[in-house]
């Protein structure tokens, strides 16, 4: 068999992602929090449509969608991240508190959307980014 494209001779297995914040330029993942993120969640994600193609919701109740973060938040093999707005600037995050009481800098903005990193395969380098709903601020 004839290889395609560039051989790596210098390639190595990945590691399974730090389940830590990822500062972009326009968002902030933060790992997900049912604590923290729920009650912005809810409202972020509550448009019927947004959940059309996933394997899930919408959700019949605040009760349901709260137990779905739970639920979320419990699994070990899928890495969740709330995906929170950065300002319009993209150099701090978008503060949620009053600006007098905490520096917008080391306030997280409300979480608007989520994602995950799941079935990831460290020996062949592949990981795959799922369970993506993003709300109208995103």
């Amino acid at each position: 068999m004839t290889p395609r494209g560039r051989i790596l001779p210098d390639w190595q297995p990945a590691t399974t992602p730090a389940h830590r914040p990822v500062t972009g330029r326009t968002v902030e993942l933060i790992p997900l929090d049912a604590n923290a993120h729920t009650a912005d969640l809810r409202d972020a994600l509550r448009d019927e449509g947004l959940w059309t193609y996933m394997g899930y919701g919408p959700f019949g109740s605040a009760k349901a969608f709260d137990e779905w973060v739970r639920w979320a938040c419990s699994q070990e093999a899928t890495l969740f991240w709330a995906v929170c707005p950065r300002s319009a600037d993209g150099t701090t995050p978008a503060a949620t508190t009053p600006a007098a009481t905490t520096p917008a800098a080391t306030t997280p903005s409300r979480a608007a959307g989520v994602a995950a990193v799941l079935r990831v395969d460290e020996a062949h380098g592949r990981a795959e980014v799922g369970h993506i709903c993003l709300g109208p601020a995103l």
